[in-house]
């Protein structure tokens, strides 16, 4: 910290003395030359902390941020793809709950998350459902999920009448 407060003083002092010399230099080539000379000086009073390490220095932190920035990205992925199975498990107890309505049946349905976007890969629906539920059921969830009569399976609680 007290490296950061030296480095504040120093370019703060740099820049209050190049702006009580360029106020009073004359106009004219000499404020031109005075003007880039007090550039200079503030540049190197900014940079001066940078002029201090070597390559090699400068290279170990250049990979440590790299691999720093490496591991935040995956931690941040990680978190995108938590939420996202959030959101979309939030998503599908609702649908569920809609399809299911007046129904003594659950519907469960399972998702690939594996695919980009995620997709839904099968349902299983258990309950007493007469066969026109089932069909009911079955062209609805082809339709609205887009899956194959194959992945849908069916598990009745009770004979149908």
């Amino acid at each position: 910290m007290q490296a950061v407060n030296t480095w504040l003083l120093s370019v703060t002092a740099a820049a209050l003395l190049t702006a009580v010399v360029r106020s009073m230099m004359p106009q004219g080539s000499v404020k031109t030359v005075g003007t880039l000379a007090c550039g200079l000086l503030l540049f190197l009073a900014t940079a001066k902390p940078l002029l201090g390490l070597s390559w090699e220095q400068l290279a170990d932190r250049a990979q440590a941020l790299g691999r720093e920035a490496e591991q935040s990205q995956q931690e941040l992925e990680g978190v995108r793809e938590e939420l996202e199975q959030t959101v979309i498990d939030r998503r599908t107890a609702a649908y569920s709950r809609d399809v299911t309505a007046g129904l003594d049946a659950q519907l469960e349905i399972i998702w690939d998350y594996s695919s980009q976007p995620p997709q839904p890969s099968g349902a299983d629906m258990t309950g007493a459902l007469t066969q026109q539920q089932r069909s009911a059921l079955l062209e609805r969830l082809e339709r609205e999920l887009g899956l194959a009569p194959e992945q849908i399976h069916f598990h009745n609680t009770k004979e149908e009448p």
